[in-house]
C-alpha cells in the first residue's frame, strides 16, 4: 500500500466537535440539493472556465435590461452567480477534506480488514484443537459466507 500505516484516534470530544460543526454548517447550507445521476447528466456544468462567461452575461443583463424578456429576473440571476462563486470557494476547501476522510477511511478500513483476516486464519488453526475457537471461527467466517473462491489476478 502506498500509504504509511495510519496510527491515530479521535476522542469522543473531538468527534462531538466535528459532528456539531458539520451540523451547524449543514444548517447554514439548508438550501443544498441532492441530484440523481440522471439529473446530473442533464444539467449544464459551470466549471472554472465558465465563471467569466457567466459574470459577463450578468453584466450585460444588468447594463442592458431592454434586451431581456419581461420575465427574466436579473436580481435572481445575480444571486445565482454570487452563490455559485461562494459555493465554488467553499468546495475548494471542503472537497479535499471530504476526499481525505474518504481515502483515510478506505486505507484504515483495508488495514483493519487485513488484520481481521489474519485473526480469522489464526482462529481457524486454533479451532482444530479447541471447540471454543471453533465457535469463534464460525462467527468470523460468516463475513465471507456465500462469496465463493477468490480468483487470483493474472500475472503480467
Amino acid at each position: 500500500m502506498p500509504n504509511p500505516n495510519i496510527s491515530a484516534a479521535l476522542t469522543l470530544a473531538q468527534k462531538t466537535t466535528i459532528k456539531t460543526n458539520l451540523t451547524a454548517i449543514a444548517a447554514i447550507l439548508n438550501f443544498l440539493v441532492n441530484l440523481t445521476p440522471k439529473q446530473r447528466k442533464t444539467l449544464f456544468k459551470m466549471g472554472p472556465k465558465s465563471v467569466g462567461y457567466v459574470q459577463l452575461a450578468l453584466q450585460i443583463a444588468q447594463n442592458n435590461p431592454s434586451i431581456l424578456p419581461s420575465g427574466f429576473n436579473v436580481p435572481e440571476f445575480a444571486k445565482d452567480v454570487t452563490l455559485s462563486a461562494d459555493l465554488m470557494d467553499i468546495e475548494s476547501v471542503s472537497k479535499p477534506l471530504a476526499e481525505g476522510i474518504s481515502d483515510t477511511l478506505l486505507a484504515v478500513g483495508a488495514e483493519a480488514m487485513k488484520q481481521a483476516n489474519q485473526i480469522k486464519d489464526l482462529v481457524k488453526v486454533a479451532s482444530k484443537s479447541d471447540t471454543n475457537m471453533s465457535t469463534l471461527y464460525k462467527q468470523l467466517a460468516e463475513r465471507y459466507k456465500n462469496q465463493g473462491k477468490r480468483k487470483t489476478p493474472p500475472t503480467a
